[in-house]
């Protein structure tokens, strides 16, 4: 889903999944965030960690069960909107999950997991999910089908209030959901990957919603550059109801990413993101809300490594940036130190 919050999503790049490169691997990473804004400030602390192995079956066979385990605390810290003292918000996730392989072309998994956050002034909430995968190569192993159902199962506080017409809003206490998705990755070519995906997004206490991304990674040889591209649409599909803290959403993004790989050890990025938004209220009465926001980020990656590159070794990284709300002249700079350790 499109919304304001990816700024935080994107920045904090905390949970990348370890890939099964040996029999069973362990990755650590924890990182810390500052934003700085206008009169306000936020930190953020993060750590989480993944393990993942590969038990039964042989992969020269094409038959292998891969396990996978994750979880992750996030704190931060920010102004209460309505008086000086700091509120603090702690986030915790987890998630456990299989993928079997059953022949060198056709793989299946399951995934569950959980979010709970809570804050010092709101009780807490809680969505649990759980989720089934099925995926296919085709045209000579070029070709990757995946399709996706995900059932969601949130628990959180009933908010009441009267709109601006003076209808009252009362927000559920549970909401269930639901997502089917549809993705396709495309190896065009030894230096060409193409990926794309198509959601259909159902939930009690919002309007049916459609989600889409097109995206395209290319390496360049001569000068070991990546170039990536991403287009995003979300697109609300049903009407506004009384059980929503929002109107009718429809939102796009688009994103660029240069990475520049100086030698074995260091990799350079620059990235940037626009995003557009447009909210349909509820009540007649209230204007539409439209909202564009940028991001310019540029990161460094230092592995602890020596001859080929290879994503499986412990790294230090560093980034620095400004998150720009063009509709409200708002400008928050922000900069986070991390480190990933892998056994």
């Amino acid at each position: 889903m499109l919304r304001t919050r990816h700024l935080f999503c994107m920045t904090l790049l905390l949970t990348e999944v370890a890939r099964a490169g040996s029999p069973t691997e362990v990755r650590a990473e924890g990182a810390y965030v500052r934003f700085q804004g206008d009169k306000r400030f936020d930190d953020m602390y993060a750590v989480s960690a993944v393990a993942s192995g590969e038990f039964w079956g042989d992969p020269g066979q094409g038959h292998l069960t891969q396990v996978q385990a994750s979880g992750s605390v996030i704190r931060s810290g920010a102004p209460s909107l309505y008086s000086p003292s700091q509120v603090i918000s702690l986030e915790r996730r987890g998630s456990v999950g299989f993928s079997q392989t059953v022949s060198q072309l056709t793989s299946f998994g399951m995934n569950l997991g959980f979010t709970s956050q809570s804050t010092s002034e709101s009780k807490n909430s809680l969505s649990r999910w759980y989720a089934v995968r099925v995926g296919q190569w085709w045209n000579k192993a070029t070709l990757l089908t995946e399709f996706e159902a995900m059932r969601t199962d949130s628990s959180m506080p009933a908010r009441s209030y009267l709109d601006t017409d003076s209808r009252r809003v009362l927000t559920p206490d549970r909401v269930q959901g639901t997502r089917y998705s549809l993705n396709l990755t495309w190896l065009a070519t030894p230096q060409t990957m193409l990926l794309g995906s198509a959601s259909k997004i159902m939930a009690a206490n919002r309007p049916d919603a459609i989600s889409s991304s097109l995206e395209g990674r290319y390496f360049v040889n001569a000068t070991a550059t990546a170039i990536h591209f991403k287009a995003a649409a979300y697109e609300d599909s049903s009407d506004v109801g009384l059980v929503t803290d929002y109107g009718k959403i429809s939102a796009r993004e688009f994103e660029i990413q240069a990475h520049q790989h100086v030698n074995d050890q260091i990799i350079l990025a620059l990235v940037s993101r626009d995003h557009f938004e447009r909210e349909d209220p509820r009540s007649a009465e209230s204007d539409l809300l439209n909202r564009h926001s940028k991001m310019l980020q540029g990161r460094m990656r230092y592995r602890f490594v020596n001859g080929p590159l290879t994503d499986m070794v412990p790294e230090l990284y560093f980034f620095v940036g400004q998150y720009n709300s063009l509709d409200s002249e708002t400008k928050i700079n922000h900069a986070g130190l991390g480190g990933t350790y892998v056994l």
